[in-house]
């Protein structure tokens, strides 16, 4: 990469000796410590013009920012001129402010539909506590359609339409309905319907078959809404029932109870409400054995799972009241047995 104007060896002016080192640019004597010229680099000739091509896409970064330099902000000691004075605070600032916004424009200049559609995506993400894997996915599989050609109309759909997949995908890992999906797009101000989706899908030829679940889908996911909950925390601190001790048993009772119900007797029942039901009654198995009051009430259970109360109610009262009674006993012993493990 370094290239001097003149590379004989040049013999030094105060001791006549021909040893030397580079040293911040200049060829110095190792003898005597007297400069003898000075080091010149052309990084021209060592990057090709696709290298020096500056690359403004999201997620890119932007080592280079022309005549202001790409330090500017990042030094970790006082910025000086040219002549090495110390430059005023006033002047600092303002550099840092051209250099942000010339930072900014890079980014967005010719993305900003991107960019907007990015922002919107990780608002919806976020407020559903998903692993960052399926944010991943869902991204690479949107970059990977916008880059084929096609244009687009609708970002956000598309960006809807590649998240609905990947929960797909997911399976009972994700057990996230379609109509949420749609619902959390609407509350941040999106206009995505069902029709749409499907639609796109189809011109995409993507796999948007209807999934097929089961209340055992929804148990992880109810449970672990529970867990959060400051009022349900508050009523385990009087016990001696911990949080986690607490949710693991939910988990394993609803469950078991669910074993006993044969998917025949289920009927046509919706599996999120049926499982709410389910997980309703855990806990009333779970409050038998402590010999403690009802933690979990229909009102208190459907506002933290977004549930109807009136659902809850219709089916503890006319479908899964006998079959509790006739296992109640069998799950109380579960209770006992996972009590002495602890």
């Amino acid at each position: 990469m370094t290239e001097f104007l003149n590379k004989e060896l040049f013999s030094c002016s105060n001791c006549n000796s021909t040893n030397d080192t580079n040293f911040e640019g200049f060829v110095v004597c190792t003898d005597c410590g007297t400069t003898k010229t000075k080091d010149y680099v052309d990084y021209r000739s060592s990057i090709s013009e696709t290298e020096n091509t500056l690359q403004n896409s999201i997620g890119k970064s932007i080592d280079f920012v022309g005549s202001l330099g790409s330090q500017i902000g990042y030094s970790s000691g006082l910025l000086r001129g040219t002549r090495g004075s110390k430059l005023s605070n006033q002047v600092i600032s303002k550099y840092q402010r051209l250099i942000k916004f010339h930072h900014n424009r890079s980014r967005i200049d010719g993305n900003a539909t991107h960019l907007r559609t990015m922002i919107s995506f990780n608002r919806v993400f976020n407020s559903f506590n998903l692993s960052k894997d399926i944010k991943n996915r869902t991204l690479y599989i949107y970059w990977k359609h916008v880059k084929s050609g096609k244009k687009f109309t609708n970002h956000i759909l598309l960006v809807a339409l590649c998240f609905l997949q990947i929960i797909r995908e997911e399976g009972e890992k994700t057990p996230i309905k379609f109509s949420e999906v749609i619902k959390r797009f609407a509350d941040f101000g999106h206009r995505v319907t069902n029709k749409n989706i499907l639609r796109l899908a189809h011109e995409l030829d993507v796999p948007l078959s209807s999934q097929f679940r089961k209340p055992e889908d929804y148990i992880t996911r109810i449970t672990s809404q529970i867990r959060l909950n400051t009022e349900i925390n508050n009523k385990l601190s009087k016990l001696s029932l911990s949080n986690d001790e607490y949710v693991t048993l939910l988990a394993l009772i609803s469950n078991k109870f669910l074993k006993y119900i044969h998917r025949k007797e289920r009927g046509g029942v919706q599996p999120f409400p049926f499982a709410v039901s389910i997980v309703y009654l855990a806990d009333r198995v779970i409050c038998k054995f402590y010999c403690c009051k009802s933690i979990l009430t229909q009102k208190t259970l459907a506002n933290i799972v977004n549930s109807a109360e009136f659902t809850i109610r219709d089916h503890v009262y006319r479908f899964l009241g006998d079959i509790y009674k006739k296992y109640e006993e069998k799950l109380i012993l579960e209770v006992k047995d996972f009590s002495e493990k602890l």
